[in-house]
């Protein structure tokens, strides 16, 4: 079995991080997390600090932990792509498919209750390319053992009140889902 330490050198060897010329940003949290949130990409602060999710987008996910009685401490934090695309642009088809094997791994490794899709990119990557959040937030979704969770991404929820109110919603589902497991 690999660890995360393992998973971080194997992504440190992708094309796309050496092609990028940025250093991957690696899952953060415990091993045997209940919680699994993933996301699309590092941006500019999680590259300098070296963890996903610590920047605007990053504080709000965790303000939102906080009030339904989460700890960022408690749950396992990732990207879909583990280095940050040029521009901060969306990664492309090919870019995800080329780090799927290190998610499919901390998937394995974490084994989580539920696994949280923030945003697009994580739900087309990681489901039927048909899911949408509009329609499909909040809901837990079954595919290959697994539970997913599709969110709407804390940097939307931040901009868009209607976003803003989704994410609320999903995360207070996600506690009542959360306590009756």
């Amino acid at each position: 079995m690999e660890d995360l330490s393992l998973l971080e050198e194997k992504a440190a060897r992708l094309s796309l991080c050496r092609k990028w010329n940025t250093t991957p940003v690696m899952g953060d949290g415990p091993l045997q997390a209940g919680v699994m949130f993933v996301g699309e990409a590092p941006g500019r602060n999680e590259v300098k600090e070296g963890k996903p999710f610590v920047g605007l987008a990053g504080r709000f996910l965790n303000r939102e932990l906080e009030r339904v009685g989460l700890h960022r401490e408690d749950v396992y934090i990732t990207n879909i792509v583990k280095c940050r695309p040029p521009d901060n642009r969306k990664p492309k088809p090919e870019e995800v498919e080329e780090c799927r094997e290190i998610l499919e791994e901390e998937l394995r490794l974490i084994r989580p209750k539920v696994t949280v899709l923030l945003g697009d990119t994580a739900t087309k990557a990681m489901l039927d390319k048909s899911y949408t959040i509009g329609n499909n937030h909040g809901k837990i979704i079954g595919k290959d053992g697994r539970n997913f969770m599709i969110m709407p991404h804390p940097s939307a929820a931040m901009r868009f009140n209607r976003m803003r109110l989704m994410f609320k919603s999903d995360m207070d589902g996600l506690k009542r889902i959360l306590q009756s497991s």
